[in-house]
């Protein structure tokens, strides 16, 4: 899975930081983006890093105005009052709109904007915290970097998170098989507040029963249904012609509560991963173009081995049909998979 592009001049969760390790962070933030862990993480740090314990009521304010929006009086009363006793004093103002459906539209209210963003005092950090910031609004974001930083909390890439899960596993002494990593990090829909709760579960796991290393059969066992392998071995079904394994499969993951939208826009994509993989050939390129782990890319060229570029393409014709049945309501959505499997495998 690839991080989105970052605009120029954003900056992501590290950048703020080192910062703030190096004594040189800044005083006004614009948080955005996908992964709450990392806004969550960022946020309990600085707090740590700027404000005493004893007075953390007092010097960190936090504020979400998703029903109200927040007025320039209101905030600037806010960050010009100074810490009481910490070395500075946060402000959080959450979901504001101030850049999407709040945002000021007349040059009056955007150059009052500007005048208090660039006012914020040396003893104050100023932390917005936005689901939704609308890129076309460049004069409101320009507001923000001319004269503090948009950080951009995204989803990580596959190569940050195995870093990451491995680094805390050997932390802790334990080794991890690449293969469970992996699979941990897809089945985990790459967020990582649920691979940390995974891996606490597996360090538990592993600290009862004095197990010291961790492979696919214990991440089986213990984690969260693997959607993901689950969708390989159901196109391989497929590839072998075999539509009764295939909705076994998929009766399986329902069983476990997975939603059948979920299951049709993962087999989806599977396929035109490998059409990609048919086209690309070599599993470097692919793992570098679909920004996958090279273990993931390795499988898909296997895979994709199995069948004709003709066969590809029309599966991913018919997961198109799939999802045109069900969105103008020609089809049930376990109807519309069901058909789906039963006519890929028949081809």
């Amino acid at each position: 899975m690839a991080k989105n592009e970052k605009p120029n001049g954003w900056k992501d969760y590290s950048d703020v930081l080192n910062a703030a390790k190096n004594n040189t962070l800044g005083r006004l933030f614009l948080f955005t983006g996908d992964e709450q862990y990392l806004v969550s993480n960022t946020l309990r740090k600085l707090r740590s890093l700027y404000v005493e314990k004893s007075a953390s009521d007092i010097d960190c304010y936090v504020s979400d105005r998703s029903s109200n929006g927040i007025s320039f009086d209101e905030f600037e009363s806010l960050v010009l009052t100074p810490p009481f006793m910490s070395q500075r004093r946060i402000t959080i103002l959450k979901q504001t709109g101030l850049w999407s459906n709040r945002a000021p539209d007349t040059p009056e209210a955007q150059k009052k904007m500007k005048q208090v963003l660039g006012n914020i005092p040396e003893f104050a950090l100023v932390i917005f915290v936005e689901d939704k910031v609308d890129k076309r609004k460049k004069a409101l974001l320009d507001a923000v970097t001319s004269n503090g930083e948009v950080v951009l909390m995204d989803k990580q890439d596959d190569a940050m998170l195995s870093r990451w899960i491995q680094s805390t596993m050997k932390n802790n002494r334990l080794e991890i098989e690449q293969s469970a990593v992996t699979s941990l990090i897809e089945r985990s829909e790459h967020a990582m507040l649920t691979i940390e709760n995974e891996v606490e579960k597996i360090m538990l796991y592993c600290k009862g029963t004095n197990t010291v290393r961790v492979n696919l059969a214990l991440i089986d066992e213990l984690c969260v249904p693997d959607v993901s392998a689950t969708i390989f071995q159901m196109t391989d079904a497929i590839g072998n012609k075999r539509p009764d394994q295939a909705l076994f499969l998929m009766n399986q993951l329902i069983s476990l509560k997975e939603p059948v939208t979920k299951i049709r826009f993962m087999l989806a994509r599977h396929i035109r991963q490998l059409i990609c993989a048919k086209e690309l050939g070599s599993k470097d390129v692919i793992a570098s173009r679909l920004k996958v782990h090279p273990f993931v890319a390795r499988n898909l060229v296997t895979q994709a081995d199995h069948f004709s570029m003709k066969q590809l393409e029309r599966m991913y014709k018919l997961t198109f049909k799939s999802d045109v049945a069900v969105k103008s309501g020609k089809m049930e959505e376990r109807m519309a998979l069901e058909v789906l499997l039963v006519a890929a495998g028949q081809m």
